[in-house]
């Protein structure tokens, strides 16, 4: 074979070689089927994003810092958020430590729940209840 030929033939066999790693290094990237549609990311069997947040897309169940999800949103660790929590009036049931403040008058303001001990404050009035 002539010098030229050999350098074509390496040339497009590295040009292949190349083609093909990235084929393959796109495929693990993109592996479980991670779809993009207008601007949303989505998957088919769910999503683990660094042990922290889980997504099982058959039960729609989101964990954050849990893996297994029981429920729609299954949180391990503390929660912080503004705005408000919204419910079907059903009843919050197995937590400690709660405090609800409220500024409109004479409407309840205050519920603090600790160790077993729950203070009821009212505002424009001297009424207090605390049950131990």
């Amino acid at each position: 074979m002539e010098k030229r030929e050999w350098k074509n033939l390496i040339k497009y066999n590295l040009l292949s070689l190349f083609i093909f790693i990235s084929s393959v290094l796109i495929g693990f990237a993109i592996a479980g089927n991670v779809f993009v549609t207008n601007g949303n990311v989505e998957t088919d069997s769910g999503l683990n994003v660094s042990n922290i947040l889980f997504v099982n897309a058959s039960t729609k169940n989101v964990g954050i810092g849990i893996s297994n999800p029981g429920h729609n949103l299954t949180v391990i660790g503390d929660i912080n958020f503004t705005g408000k929590i919204y419910g079907d009036g059903s009843e919050l049931t197995g937590v400690g430590n709660v405090s609800w403040n409220e500024s409109r008058a004479n409407d309840l303001y205050e519920v603090k729940s600790t160790n077993g001990s729950t203070t009821f404050k009212f505002s424009g009035s001297k009424f207090m209840v605390k049950v131990t």
